[in-house]
């Protein structure tokens, strides 16, 4: 069985997006894509036209604190880490699969091509004791 190194790449590229959360649609299509996200923002108004977000008020008692977004940034910095960690780990893994079948792959072709000279070797000597009979 012939392992595709193109195809293995591909498939571990593919699931390295998925994990990523990525868009796996082709390079074209993504190019689109960009033209209409820049068509999109073109049509939003300038940053100082953008009426100020209002003041949260505080009473004298109350202690700003952090927001609740923060956490749950340091947790999506998380996942998007032990998601890519676990992409590179796969990748790696298909990597070194790879290797094992192209050396595998690469010995036997030695193996044969060895066997084929013993049987040639063989085939002679047998034509030749056949030819003294």
């Amino acid at each position: 069985m012939a392992i595709d190194a193109e195809k293995l790449d591909q498939e571990t590229d593919a699931e390295l997006a998925a994990l990523m959360g990525l868009n796996t649609e082709a390079p074209a299509s993504f190019a689109q894509q960009e033209d209409e996200q820049d068509k999109q923002t073109d049509q939003n108004p300038p940053a100082d036209e953008l009426p100020s977000p209002p003041e949260p008020e505080l009473d004298a008692t109350d202690e700003p604190s952090e927001p609740p977004a923060s956490a749950s940034l340091e947790d999506n910095d998380e996942d998007w880490q032990d998601k890519y960690a676990k992409a590179e780990e796969s990748r790696k893994n298909a990597h070194a699969l790879m290797t094992q079948a192209t050396q595998k792959a690469a010995d036997l072709e030695r193996s044969n091509t060895e066997l084929q000279q013993q049987m040639a070797l063989l085939q002679a000597k047998v034509d030749l004791l056949s030819s003294r009979v």
